[in-house]
């Protein structure tokens, strides 16, 4: 008798601790005293946003540092207006693949910002949840071609984030650095 009550002991045990796990009462994943577990912020999982955070950061003077970056070779190219243009066919940005790279710089002497514009090689899924501040900006009325985009400061630059036509997912960045 005392083996059947032991083992039905453990049963029940067994079938309390089940119950108790579907119905979340014995998660791991709770907090102290009951509270709920912590809400992970979808940035700090976004590689491509902290990606982005860190081209944003960086000098874009600095062409060294930036092609290291980027992994791919910036070169030089004639712009016609003055304008330093340098380009550079793929490239990496974290984990995004790149298709295409340009940088333009305003002649040494004059005022104005480089502008580093991306095209990735294949769209990006776009959650806005990720990219905390960004605000949107509809296409543009009276270009019926024109993409939506969102854009967002990162330190000292402003970044647009260019939209596909479904407004769905990324298909280019472009970073100006405020002066």
């Amino acid at each position: 008798m005392s083996k059947l009550c032991a083992s039905g002991r453990v049963a029940g045990a067994v079938l309390l601790a089940g119950l108790l796990a579907g119905n979340g009462c014995a998660s791991t994943s709770q907090g102290t005293a009951g509270s709920p577990p912590e809400k992970r912020n979808p940035v700090m999982t976004s590689p491509m946003y902290s990606a982005v955070a860190e081209l944003a950061a960086l000098d874009l003077d600095q062409i060294q540092p930036l092609q290291a970056l980027l992994g791919t070779t910036l070169q030089a190219q004639d712009s016609g207006q003055g304008w330093q243009q340098r380009q550079a066919a793929g490239g990496q940005l974290g984990e995004v693949a790149l298709a295409r790279v340009e940088l333009r710089s305003p002649p040494a002497g004059q005022a104005g910002s480089p502008v580093l514009l991306l095209q990735l090689a294949q769209p990006q899924p776009f959650d806005p949840l990720q990219w905390p501040g960004a605000q949107p900006s509809p296409p543009r009325p009276d270009a019926p071609d024109a993409p939506a985009w969102w854009e967002l400061r990162l330190q000292r630059s402003a970044v647009v984030l260019g939209l596909d036509a479904r407004q769905q997912a990324i298909v280019s960045i472009s970073v100006r650095q405020q002066r």
